[in-house]
C-alpha cells in the first residue's frame, strides 16, 4: 500500500487538495484529526478543496485505517504521525509542510514552528527509520530538517 503522511496545520485546503494530491496520485485523502471529525461544517469546506476524483475521509487519529492504494493522510502535528506509525500504518516519510506559530513554539524552518513535544515526536519517528522532510510545494527544494530534532533551548538561542 502506498501511504503518504503530511503535517499541515490547516489540513485540507486548496494547495494540498490540488498540488499535493496530484503529486502523490492520491485516490483518497484522509483527514485524521480528532476535532475535524466532529465538525460537519469544516468537513464540507475541506471537501471543496479536494479533487473531484478523490475520496475524502474524516476520522480521529485512532480510527485512521487506510486500505486504499495511494492515500494521502493529513495530520496537523507530529505526535499524530507518530501515533499512526504506532498503530501499524506503514510509511517511510513524513512531509512537514506547515506548522503554525503558537505559544511555546520556536521557528525550525519557514512556516514551521515546533514545540518540545514536536521535537520529541520527530525524534521518535526518526528512530523508527521514518524520514521527516520539509517541503512547501511539490516542485520546491526539500529544506534542511536538522532543526526538527534540535532541543528547543538550542533553537531559542
Amino acid at each position: 500500500m502506498n501511504v503518504h503522511i503530511m503535517i499541515e496545520t490547516r489540513l485540507l485546503h486548496g494547495q494540498v487538495g490540488i498540488q499535493w494530491a496530484d503529486h502523490y496520485h492520491a485516490k483518497t485523502i484522509w483527514v485524521a484529526n480528532d476535532e475535524v471529525m466532529n465538525d460537519e461544517i469544516v468537513q464540507k469546506v475541506m471537501k471543496m478543496a479536494a479533487p473531484s476524483d478523490c475520496q475524502v475521509i474524516f476520522s480521529s487519529v485512532a480510527d485512521c485505517t487506510p486500505t486504499e492504494e495511494d492515500t494521502l493522510i493529513l495530520v496537523n502535528q507530529p505526535s499524530d504521525a507518530l501515533a499512526l506509525s504506532n498503530q501499524g500504518i506503514v510509511f517511510d516519510e513524513v512531509l512537514v509542510r506547515n506548522m503554525e506559530k503558537k505559544e511555546n513554539t520556536v521557528q525550525a524552518a519557514e512556516r514551521v514552528y515546533i514545540s518540545a513535544q514536536d521535537t520529541e515526536a520527530f525524534g521518535q519517528l526518526k528512530e523508527k527509520g521514518i524520514a521527516c522532510i520539509i517541503q512547501r510545494f511539490p516542485d520546491a527544494v526539500v529544506e534542511d530538517n536538522a532543526n526538527l530534532f534540535e532541543p528547543i533551548q538550542k533553537l531559542n538561542s
